[in-house]
């Protein structure tokens, strides 16, 4: 059975000092690439596992995947209709950096099956984007959304970070007071995760640079989660917020576990209990196809340690919560009281909350879910 796909894009015209995505900085094979990608999919049409499979969502993500031209992404979209058929109503989302967009760009993708974008924003502040090495400023971002508007597109997301090096809690408000004027239908707002062997790691560590506080990043997400709440974006998982009828789809099937295909370099693939994860190299990846139509890196079977723990992590990171009777059901044990002491310590601190048999996070619970979780597994 299968649910959702993923495509890993590695192609990127430069790096940002914060990313640890598997990317390159060479797009002269994206040809091959897009041909090796479609090969690995009709690899998978004798699989018995998803014989009878339709996709209800897929993401182009990577790397820069509005790299790709719209010709390739539709032949990568043809290929997976042949395989596993869409669904009528499937969820089509394309990752974008603002340069690359204008309008006439915007429609072929439309034109290739793309009904969604996820734009990098990533702020709105000239100054925050040149600390994060973006090859875009704020006017672009303006100018994309212009063109979704024009082409037709209302369903898009903007991506955007707090806790970058000099960003306030006042210019934070600011970017997502900008962002909220832009009328998005969803916005995912990340703390900035300083990633080991990046650029930024290395900044930070020679003191070059400086992170805001723990208690500034708790007073960002705290303000981000109000405004967006009170704009009407609901706040449906730790780090994302839509308007109704607007949530992420393809993201959400992660979060419950349903089975999801991922194709390319680096990226990964999950059939309960199993999952496996190709080559993290464009170069051996497009080899491998070319040789046996598929190209994992690495596999593992999940044990039931792994997979209680996962739906621990995953089931707090939602708003709806941690359903105890569904973990009772599945795991033949009661959380609530297998860990009561420490549930009750999240409670009094104001952290987590327990209503109708269920454990919710609360916004400050939600900015140190990390540790509440691993409290719980």
């Amino acid at each position: 059975m299968l649910h959702s796909v993923y495509i890993h894009i590695p192609f990127c015209k430069s790096k940002c000092n914060y990313c640890d995505f598997y990317s390159i900085i060479d797009c002269s094979s994206s040809d091959r690439f897009a041909e090796a990608v479609s090969r690995e999919i009709d690899g998978y049409a004798a699989d018995s596992r998803f014989q009878g499979s339709s996709i209800a969502t897929i993401f182009f993500g990577g790397g820069t995947p509005s790299l790709m031209s719209s010709e390739q992404v539709a032949q990568i979209v043809r290929s997976l209709d042949s395989t596993f058929p869409i669904t009528a109503d499937a969820e089509i989302t394309l990752e974008a950096n603002p340069d690359d967009l204008d309008e006439t760009v915007i429609e072929k993708y439309l034109e290739a099956g793309i009904n969604r974008i996820s734009l990098g924003a990533q702020s709105i502040d000239d100054r925050d984007l040149r600390v994060l090495s973006r090859r875009h400023d704020s006017q672009a971002i303006i100018n994309s959304v212009e063109g979704f508007r024009n082409a037709g597109l209302t369903n898009f997301s903007l991506d955007l970070i707090y806790g970058i090096p000099g960003q306030s809690f006042d210019s934070w408000r600011e970017t997502v007071g900008l962002a909220l004027s832009l009328d998005p239908k969803h916005i995912s707002a990340y703390c900035l995760t300083v990633e080991e062997g990046t650029p930024l790691y290395r900044a930070v560590r020679e003191g070059r640079t400086m992170l805001p506080s723990d208690s500034e990043l708790c007073d960002m997400y705290v303000a981000a989660v109000e405004m967006l709440e009170a704009a009407g974006l609901r706040q449906y998982e730790l780090s994302n917020f839509a308007r109704v009828g607007f949530e992420s789809r393809h993201n959400l099937a992660y979060w419950t576990s349903k089975p999801y295909l991922g194709f390319g370099p680096s990226a990964s693939s999950y059939v309960h209990p199993h999952r496996w994860t190709n080559v993290a190299d464009v170069t051996r990846y497009i080899d491998m196809i070319d040789d046996c139509n598929h190209a994992v890196g690495q596999e593992e079977e999940l044990t039931s340690d792994m997979i209680r723990s996962e739906f621990v992590m995953l089931s707090l990171r939602l708003k709806a919560g941690l359903d105890l009777g569904d973990y009772r059901n599945r795991f033949g044990e009661d959380l609530s009281e297998t860990y009561a002491d420490r549930i009750q310590h999240f409670v009094k601190e104001g952290m987590m909350e327990r209503r109708d048999d269920c454990l919710r996070l609360t916004p400050k619970g939600m900015f140190v879910s990390d540790a509440i979780i691993a409290g719980l597994v």
